[in-house]
Parts: C-alpha cells; sequence; structure tokens
C-alpha cells in the first residue's frame, strides 16, 4: 500500500461515489473497499483501505469515518452520521460525492478564470511597451 496521504477533492468524490455504490448494493464493504482501491487515486486508495481494515475490525462505517478525523470536514462527517441515523447513508454519500465533485469543477474553473485577466495584462503591457518603442524610435 502507498504512503499514508489525504484524498484530494477529486478523489475524495470519487471515494464516496464508490462508497455509495457499494452500500446502495448492498455488497459487503470490507473486501469490496479493498478491491476498489487498486483502482482509485492513491490518496482515495489509502482511505478506502483503512476504512475496510476498520470495518474488518468491527467498526460501524459511522465510526470508521469518524475515525479519519481532521483529514475530512466536520459537514462531511455531520452528513454521513445524519444519514446513517436515518437509513440511507447511500443517498448521503451519494449528495456529498456530487457537491465534492461539483466543487472541484468550481475550483478548476475559477483557476482557469482567474489566467485570464493576467493573460490579458501581459499582453496590454508589451503592446504599450513595443507602442512606446515604436514612438521613442521614431522621433
Amino acid at each position: 500500500m502507498a504512503k499514508d496521504t489525504s484524498p484530494t477533492l477529486d478523489d475524495f468524490a470519487a471515494l464516496n461515489a464508490e462508497l455509495a455504490s457499494l452500500v446502495r448494493a448492498r455488497m459487503p464493504l470490507e473486501p469490496s473497499l479493498r478491491q476498489i482501491a487498486r483502482y482509485l487515486p492513491t490518496g482515495a486508495a489509502d482511505m478506502a483501505e483503512r476504512l475496510a481494515k476498520r470495518l474488518e475490525q468491527g467498526m460501524s462505517l459511522g465510526d470508521a469515518i469518524e475515525l479519519e478525523g481532521k483529514k475530512l470536514p466536520e459537514m462531511y462527517l455531520a452528513v454521513i452520521s445524519a444519514g446513517l441515523e436515518s437509513g440511507e447513508p447511500a443517498g448521503a454519500l451519494e449528495a456529498v460525492s456530487q457537491s465534492a465533485a461539483r466543487l472541484a469543477t468550481l475550483r478548476q474553473t475559477t483557476g482557469i478564470a482567474l489566467i485570464v485577466p493576467v493573460m490579458v495584462v501581459v499582453i496590454a503591457s508589451a503592446l504599450f511597451g513595443f507602442l512606446l518603442q515604436m514612438a521613442l524610435l521614431n522621433n
């Protein structure tokens, strides 16, 4: 297994989508988590392995997730806890997965949107410098 790393937002969304599918299909979580860990990015795979190990030790899914502690947002833990208490853990996991995926897309879009103004300023500065140089050379 790879070194212990925290999952990125994309990793987190992928793991939750897989976990939601497993819960909805009523698959045994321990072996299934170990199987899907092979196909997930490193951070998500490490988390899946840790969850599988805790489930094998007899922990509930909620307790196993809660032990991830500071690696997970408090809101995530609250949503999962509410899903487990309501009897709809798959719905809670799917909602978190969709929200994480939307947030990852928003972050990417925002990053790209910040590049455009910088490029405009660089191009405008280069054009201004060129025009200034041409004006000085013609005098």
